[in-house]
């Protein structure tokens, strides 16, 4: 791996963070909120063990490529990273988890209940956020087709986890589950940037291969796929996208960079 792979996800990070927590402070559960995404609240043992920006930070450097204003970038990462959240909350309830990024999981610090509510309350912001995009200056029409693509990442997501109480099959259709959000998020800023359906449905494949990457970690070691696998398919999909040399490439690098630099 190389310093300027390292480097191609670091400079989005505290700008997207920022953004989260301004979008957060709004809701009333916001410390809850705040805990699951791990960043530092009063009264929450080892709250500050932060969850890394993955793929907020991957939609934001598409959206670089395809030369998308940040103001217009900004809510679909965001959303990217509420509804990742979702998935999570949702798959620790689902395997009743003790723990989630080196911290208790959230039902165990404030109960099943809160817990719910605050996986409804960040499924909603999320949509606010989304429906909020022509402010920015996004087309009506994109901005409900960018919707129904994230409405369509939840039903995948909440239909690729286990029954309550069961061991998933560390499968690739598990892992995809967990990376529907930011194949909806990527796909989402292609939409925004006026690509053709060929260009959008390539980045949908990148994304969606970069969010099952991500998932491997937080997720278990022990899936039925690798991280170069799902790297390697994230990069021969670029090459139906249309982009720019320059933007492949780097994008391409993005996805060695969270493979560990082994694909």
């Amino acid at each position: 791996m190389t310093a300027a792979q390292v480097d191609q996800l670091a400079p989005y990070e505290d700008e997207l963070l920022r953004e989260i927590a301004r979008v957060a402070s709004r809701v009333s559960h916001h410390e809850l909120v705040r805990y699951q995404l791990g960043l530092e609240v009063a009264g929450f043992a080892g709250a500050g063990t932060r969850t890394p920006l993955r793929g907020g930070c991957v939609c934001l450097a598409v959206a670089d490529g395809l030369g998308v204003r940040r103001a217009q970038a900004m809510p679909v990462a965001v959303a990217v990273e509420l509804l990742h959240s979702v998935a999570l909350i949702a798959a620790d309830l689902h395997l009743d988890r003790d723990e989630r990024n080196d911290r208790a999981a959230l039902a165990r610090v404030r109960g099943v209940a809160l817990t719910l509510n605050t996986l409804d309350g960040m499924f909603s912001l999320a949509q606010v956020v989304l429906a909020r995009l022509p402010e920015a200056g996004v087309a009506p029409e994109v901005a409900a087709a960018c919707l129904r693509r994230f409405d369509a990442s939840c039903l995948a997501a909440c239909e690729g986890l286990p029954a309550y109480g069961t061991a998933p099959e560390l499968t690739l259709d598990y892992a995809a589950a967990f990376g529907a959000p930011l194949a909806a998020g990527v796909a989402s800023t292609a939409l925004i940037a006026g690509a053709d359906e060929r260009c959008v449905d390539a980045l949908a494949s990148y994304g969606g291969a970069l969010g099952a990457l991500n998932a491997l970690p937080s997720e278990s070691s022990g899936f039925a796929v690798n991280a170069p696998d799902l790297a390697a398919a994230a990069v021969a999909s670029l090459d139906g996208s249309g982009l720019d040399d320059a933007s492949r490439s780097r994008l391409a690098a993005i996805a060695r960079y969270l493979a560990g630099g082994a694909a």
